[in-house]
């Protein structure tokens, strides 16, 4: 009974079913601990599933990392380092990367693991092949749509 009435309240405040779930699994010494134990992993539920919300709505085709990335062909501009991709410091900096390449060089690879590095900190990220992204932007203008991307 209780538990329906916690998911109840839960709702009206637009927390998540995920307290419900937690609210018998957490000991602790005091109230004021319990709620921010509770308070707490609501928190951490709520980052995983925004991250990974991102990473669904990024469009990669497959997730890729920079977890056994060789780094070794790729040619970086002067002041930029793999580290900096890694920190999507480029970001920070409204910075472009423009990959190109021959087939097989890893430019997808590098860039998808750039924007999953990017979604866990928090950015924002939309997957395009080139084809694809000229394909709307050319849709776009037949249209007499104004497309600007951030």
């Amino acid at each position: 009974m209780f538990k329906e009435q916690i998911a109840f309240y839960c709702e009206r405040l637009k927390l998540s079913h995920n307290m419900v779930e937690n609210c018998d699994k957490i000991e602790a010494e005091s109230h004021e601990k319990y709620l921010l134990k509770l308070l707490k992993l609501e928190v951490e539920h709520r980052e995983e599933s925004r991250k990974n919300r991102f990473l669904k709505n990024a469009g990669f085709y497959t997730l890729k990392t920079f977890e056994g990335y060789i780094f070794d062909e790729i040619k970086f501009p002067q002041g930029l380092t793999p580290k900096d991709l890694k920190d999507c410091k480029f970001i920070e900096e409204k910075k472009n990367l423009i990959f190109y390449g021959n087939v097989g060089t890893g430019k997808t690879h590098l860039a998808t693991a750039i924007g999953v590095e990017a979604c866990k900190k928090d950015y924002n990220v939309k997957f395009f092949r080139t084809a694809a992204l000229v394909n709307r932007l050319v849709e776009a203008q037949g249209k007499g749509v104004n497309f600007l991307a951030f």
